[in-house]
């Protein structure tokens, strides 16, 4: 069973890498990568507001795997944090 995401149907494979933790000369690749590919621009924004390039790649599968777990539960955001008691 596909994931919706956006609009878009997400098939198992795409929907296990987004699930999958990078290793650190991963994220060191992809980062480079990205950096190269959209410039300096991109790099000066991301150290003038503070943005870790590699921060976010290391989020991206955490935060993937809690809306979906969010989701088998039929939660919104602000439905868990009131679960949990925390701010959302």
């Amino acid at each position: 069973m596909a994931v919706r995401d956006k609009g878009k149907t997400l098939t198992k494979r795409v929907q296990s890498f987004r699930k999958r933790i990078l290793t650190d000369d991963e994220i060191k690749v992809i980062a480079g990568h990205m950096r190269e590919s959209m410039g300096p621009a991109f790099s000066a924004l991301s150290d003038e507001y503070g943005l870790s390039i590699e921060d976010t790649l290391r989020f991206q599968p955490l935060a993937y795997r809690l809306a979906e777990a969010r989701g088998v539960k039929g939660l919104t955001v602000k439905e868990a944090a009131v679960a949990l008691k925390v701010p959302k």
